[in-house]
């Protein structure tokens, strides 16, 4: 799970003199990570989850964890074996969907060279649901890529066992 840290914005706006502005939005990205490690921890249970920072993403990406990867407490975990062809990363906020060619708030899974997966994997929640007007927390978007997640594989089981 990718943990966005807005830390060039906040840089950016030191360095204009917006020190107030740059620590509100430091604090406020701090709580939107917090709620989502909560999130996680709270209403998943389909695999294990690790967390990263952002600005660690090109270590995630080569299959650099050690000390990149944070545990549900988002301490460093000194000593991972992680195998990349089991691992997904998610990230939540505003993520962009290449193949609807534009930007939303939601959750994309991914795989480990940051690509979004594919039907008929669940791959994306929208904080939207089907009413514009109401948006999921991140709790309930988390809780429905849960149901997503486990509802696919009991398929995929079911279909095995059927052949």
């Amino acid at each position: 799970m990718r943990l966005k840290t807005k830390e060039h914005t906040i840089k950016k706006m030191r360095e204009k003199g917006l020190t107030k502005e740059a620590e509100r939005k430091a604090i406020k990205q701090h709580d939107f990570n917090m709620n989502i490690v909560r999130s996680f921890n709270v209403h998943y249970n389909y695999s294990s989850v690790l967390f990263f920072y952002s600005r660690h993403s090109d270590e995630i990406k080569t299959g650099n964890y050690v000390g990149f990867l944070l545990d549900s407490n988002l301490i460093p975990i000194k000593d991972i074996d992680v195998d990349s062809n089991k691992t997904f990363v998610v990230d939540v906020g505003d993520v962009f969907i290449e193949i609807y060619g534009t930007h939303f708030e939601g959750l994309l899974v991914m795989d480990t060279d940051f690509e979004p997966l594919e039907k008929p994997f669940p791959y994306v929640i929208r904080r939207r649901s089907g009413l514009a007007i109401i948006q999921r927390t991140e709790a309930e978007m988390v809780m429905k890529l849960n149901k997503k997640l486990n509802d696919y594989l009991n398929k995929v089981h079911w279909e095995l066992e059927k052949d």
